[in-house]
């Protein structure tokens, strides 16, 4: 009982001495006031750096694309009535013009100009013994001179009388000239002969002439008449015949 009692005792008694020291204790001097200190002049602002203002990239206007215009279409106006066909009219084939038609003279140069060939058969008069069967064949290459037509050739022939034979092969010249469409002429020529009874052989020579005429340019019909014989022999005899030319 007394601790508890002990207690509050010395509180009571602490409390008193605190009190008590708390009023003889000297006052505090009052503090003058401090002026504050002076700060030093403040240094002046740096000018803020301001980065170049970039130019704003515009793109470039794009041209407007006005549409093409389309073309305006007429009405179409109904499809006409197809028209009645028309036959085409008959061709016209012109005539080739005729050519000129040779003269009968034309004829004849045509004919006795360049190769030809004529076959002569006939008959012959001997100067001794009957007559007898005979055929030349002749050769030739005319050129024609002005008035007159100039053909060098060749001649065989043959003589048949009764019991022997007679040979003959010529170098010819003939000589033609034109009148319309006759055409008379000289020819002669000389070459080698033969006659076979006895047998026997010389130089073969002719002489003669004829007529011929010519009907076309490849056909002609005359007459010739020519002398012929054969030196060293008793071969002479006078021809008479017919002649038939043929052109190639």
């Amino acid at each position: 009982m007394t601790r508890w009692l002990l207690g509050p005792l010395l509180a009571a008694a602490l409390f008193s001495r605190l009190a008590h020291a708390q009023e003889s204790a000297p006052v505090p001097e009052a503090q003058p006031a401090l002026a504050p200190e002076t700060q030093p002049a403040v240094l002046p602002a740096q000018p803020e750096l301001v980065p170049p203002a970039q130019p704003e990239l515009v793109p470039p206007a794009q041209p407007e694309l006005a549409p093409p215009a389309q073309p305006e279409l007429a009405p179409q106006a109904p499809p006409a009535a197809a028209p009645a066909p028309v036959p085409a009219p008959a061709p016209v084939y012109a005539q080739p013009a005729e050519a000129p038609r040779p003269s009968a003279r034309d004829i004849v140069i045509a004919y006795n100009t360049g190769l030809r060939f004529s076959i002569a058969p006939g008959i012959f008069l001997p100067s001794h013994g009957d007559l007898g069967f005979s055929i030349a064949g002749d050769v030739r290459f005319g050129v024609s001179l002005g008035p007159i037509i100039l053909a060098p050739g060749a001649r065989l022939a043959a003589f048949f009388p009764s019991g022997w034979v007679a040979l003959a092969a010529l170098a010819t010249g003939r000589l033609t000239v034109p009148l319309g469409p006759v055409a008379p002429y000289v020819v002669g020529g000389a070459g080698p002969g033969y006659v076979s009874e006895p047998s026997q052989a010389g130089l073969a020579w002719l002489g003669g002439g004829g007529l011929m005429v010519h009907f076309s340019r490849a056909f002609a019909l005359g007459v010739e008449a020519s002398y012929q014989g054969i030196t060293e022999t008793r071969f002479r005899a006078l021809f008479v015949g017919p002649s038939l030319l043929i052109g190639f």
